[in-house]
């Protein structure tokens, strides 16, 4: 990682952080019950933490991604309009495919992209669809394409499972665009809940239709690959310690 995208992503975090301490007012709502059981100043971190939470959305790790990807050498593009078309025999095989993922748990994704493939025609009409709108495109130098949907660290079972027909979704258009593309669709999720358990372990009874090697990218895996190295996770995590540190003084002004 170059130490100008270092300063790029600490500006951002750092921006972010002051921002939501200036508007932070601690919620008014009474507690007897908490208070009586914790002091007032961890009632307080709770809440302030837990508005932190809020505030880092899926935004702020697609503006990461952005930087990363860009500083790798990639061409990257956020909420990309993937246009193209399913066929109906193809869209018969998709929903096969998915009735099939979500009752038996998910069946080879590569086995599955090569089907959908062989099946699909080219596109009738080349256009946005309603599913098709990319939270981020990252096409590297070697032609690889990379369609990414980012979202919430713990999806319930019906969104992995509506989510798994969108990354089948994704594919099909692009290959009645063309067909040779060399195409990847994921759902990226920023952080690991559970580690140091896996975390399609820890999320078996409702990821089950996911093939957790070619349908989820988890921490590491999704900050590595936009960044174009094996380190990105850990360069990541240092400098989010390092505006931690540098602003512990301003966070710690607001509990005061």
């Amino acid at each position: 990682m170059t130490p100008q995208v270092r300063e790029q992503i600490r500006n951002l975090v750092r921006e972010k952080i002051i921002t939501k301490v200036e508007k932070y007012k601690p919620e008014s709502e009474h507690k007897p019950f908490f208070t009586a059981i914790f002091s007032e100043d961890k009632i307080l971190t709770a809440s302030l933490v837990h508005s932190f939470y809020t505030s880092f959305g899926m935004s702020i790790y697609e503006q990461i991604a952005i930087m990363l990807a860009s500083a790798a050498g990639f061409h990257v593009e956020r909420q990309y309009k993937l246009e193209g078309d399913i066929d109906l025999g193809t869209e018969n095989l998709i929903n096969r495919l998915w009735e099939r993922d979500k009752t038996n748990g998910s069946g080879d994704k590569l086995e599955e992209l090569q089907q959908i493939r062989d099946s699909i025609y080219p596109a009738r009409q080349v256009r946005v669809q309603n599913d098709s709108v990319v939270d981020l495109f990252i096409q590297k130098p070697t032609g690889e394409e990379y369609y990414i949907d980012v979202k919430t660290v713990k999806p319930n079972k019906g969104e992995f499972e509506y989510h798994k027909r969108k990354l089948l979704n994704w594919a099909a258009y692009r290959y009645s665009v063309d067909r040779k593309a060399n195409v990847s669709t994921y759902l990226a999720i920023p952080y690991n809940p559970f580690y140091p358990a896996a975390y399609i372990t820890s999320m078996w009874s409702k990821a089950k239709c996911m093939d957790p090697e070619h349908d989820l990218l988890v921490q590491e895996d999704f900050w590595n690959l936009v960044g174009g190295s094996v380190n990105t996770y850990h360069y990541l995590i240092e400098i989010f310690k390092e505006v931690g540190a540098e602003l512990s003084e301003t966070i710690n002004s607001k509990f005061n």
